[in-house]
């Protein structure tokens, strides 16, 4: 994806964002293990932004209490176009900083 011509990016939050090109996707979602991140598509992403919805993803993982090891499975929020960070103006696109003010 180094020079490639980008046909459409997609962010929901920060560190949460698709990119599509003509030959590939570049997906990024943070606190998502890279296994799931791989399944999630472009259009996935364009969907939860005009629909104002939520994706759910599963995923599994090893952790240790008390130097003992078990699986662990959760189901957390994926994808969500809410960025409890910025406030999101009447398009329903663009976004202002939360105390953000003008003097008009």
């Amino acid at each position: 994806m180094k020079s490639e011509v980008i046909k459409q990016f997609c962010g929901l939050r920060s560190k949460c964002y698709s990119i599509a090109t003509e030959s590939t996707n570049k997906v990024a979602a943070a606190g998502i293990k890279k296994s799931k991140q791989a399944a999630l598509k472009h259009h996935e992403f364009v969907e939860v932004l005009n629909e104002f919805s939520v994706k759910y993803v599963k995923q599994r993982g090893i952790v240790s209490h008390g130097q003992v090891l078990y699986t662990q499975e959760q189901i957390k929020k994926g994808l969500s176009a809410l960025d409890i960070k910025r406030f999101i103006l009447n398009d329903g696109i663009s976004t202002v900083p939360h105390g953000y003010f003008t003097k008009e």
